[in-house]
């Protein structure tokens, strides 16, 4: 008898595929990992101030925060402030539940110097834009 090389080569291939199959595995398990750093990265401050915005209405936002602290009411405020649009005056308020009476933090936004003479009175001064935050 002769030792026939077949079965060698089907070792081999079985080898290899199950080579690959690891391979293509840990390609794109790197790749979603990847992907959702990418996406927590994208915005880092995103996971540090957690809020929920509980109204947006033509003049005034109101953000919830239930375990919010004067810091980071502040931070929530410019998060805001940085990913919508304010408009010319806005004001942006957190409180700790929706239906809160009192704030933690109270903000004024104001495009520019004619917006702050018409709606603070010029209490809220440049640089234009302007965020005046105030957490008693």
């Amino acid at each position: 008898m002769v030792d026939s090389p077949r079965p060698k080569r089907r070792v081999v291939l079985v080898v290899s595929l199950v080579s690959a199959g690891v391979l293509l595995l840990c390609c794109v398990g790197t790749m979603i990992v990847g992907a959702l750093t990418q996406e927590d990265e994208a915005d880092p401050e995103a996971a540090a101030v957690a809020y929920t915005v509980a109204s947006v209405g033509d003049r005034r936002v109101v953000l919830v925060q239930s375990d919010a602290s004067a810091d980071s009411a502040r931070a929530a405020i410019r998060h805001w402030v940085d990913h919508n649009d304010a408009g010319e005056y806005r004001v942006i308020e957190v409180v700790r539940a929706g239906d809160a009476t009192l704030y933690v933090c109270r903000a004024r936004y104001v495009r520019d110097e004619r917006v702050s003479a018409v709606q603070t009175g010029g209490e809220v001064k440049g640089p234009y834009p302007a965020l005046a935050i105030h957490c008693p």
